[in-house]
C-alpha cells in the first residue's frame, strides 16, 4: 500500500457562515500539511475563509488571495479528526451576489498512513493495483 495519503476538496462560497464541507481524516493517516489554494476573483474583499481540525481553529478571518499553507505535526492519528472549511460572503452587497459562483477555495490535504493501522477511508474508491485475494 502507498504510503502517502491524499485528499482533494472544492469549498465553494455561500452566503451562509454556517455552511461547512467537511473531510473526515480516518484514524491511522497522520496528517502533514493542509493546501489552500483560492480561487482569482474580485470579490475576495467580501470573503470570509474558515478553517478548523476538530474543535481546533486553524484560521478565521478574511478571503486570502494568496492561499494558505499549513504544516502539521500530526500526533492525534489514533482517532478519526474532522477538517471543516467555509467560505461566506455573508453580508456582501446584493449585486455581487450572482458572482459568488466563480469564488471558491482547493484544499490539499497530504499525510501519511501509520504502520500497523487498518485504515478505513471513505474517501477512497478502488483498490490499488497491488490489491489480491490470497485466502481464495
Amino acid at each position: 500500500m502507498d504510503k502517502h495519503y491524499e485528499r482533494n476538496i472544492i469549498v465553494t462560497a455561500t452566503e451562509d457562515f454556517l455552511v461547512m464541507t467537511t473531510a473526515k481524516i480516518p484514524a491511522g493517516v497522520s496528517l502533514k500539511q493542509i493546501l489552500i489554494s483560492p480561487s482569482d476573483n474580485n470579490y475576495h474583499e467580501y470573503l470570509q475563509m474558515f478553517v478548523s481540525m476538530d474543535t481546533e481553529v486553524i484560521y478565521s478571518g478574511k478571503f486570502i488571495p494568496d492561499g494558505i499553507n499549513v504544516s502539521i505535526e500530526d500526533g492525534g492519528y489514533d482517532d478519526e479528526r474532522l477538517l471543516m472549511f467555509s467560505l461566506s460572503c455573508n453580508l456582501c452587497p446584493v449585486d455581487i451576489r450572482p458572482a459568488l459562483d466563480e469564488s471558491f477555495f482547493k484544499v490539499k490535504i497530504l499525510g501519511e498512513y501509520v504502520e500497523g493501522y487498518a485504515v478505513s477511508d471513505e474517501s477512497v474508491s478502488s483498490f490499488d493495483a497491488d490489491f489480491s485475494i490470497g485466502w481464495a
